[in-house]
């Protein structure tokens, strides 16, 4: 998946509008400067995360595992 070859090089600050990732494990993901208006991470497992500087208008956590995320 080309998306995951950017994350990989380096990459930050993608525009993820409208996703349901809603019950996805995206643990110690890197969502800095991430455009993530209107996403569903409901139920998402995202324990150390870090969302510093992301624009997260709309997004819906409810029932997110966030221990240790960086909000």
């Amino acid at each position: 998946m080309a998306l995951a070859r950017r994350y990989a090089a380096g990459e930050r600050g993608f525009r993820l509008e409208l996703l349901d990732l809603s019950g996805v494990d995206l643990s110690s993901l890197d969502f800095s400067e991430a455009w993530l208006r209107d996403t569903d991470f409901s139920g998402a497992m995202l324990r150390g995360c870090r969302f510093t500087g992301a624009s997260m208008p709309g997004t819906n956590f409810g029932g997110a595992d966030l221990s240790g995320a960086d909000l």
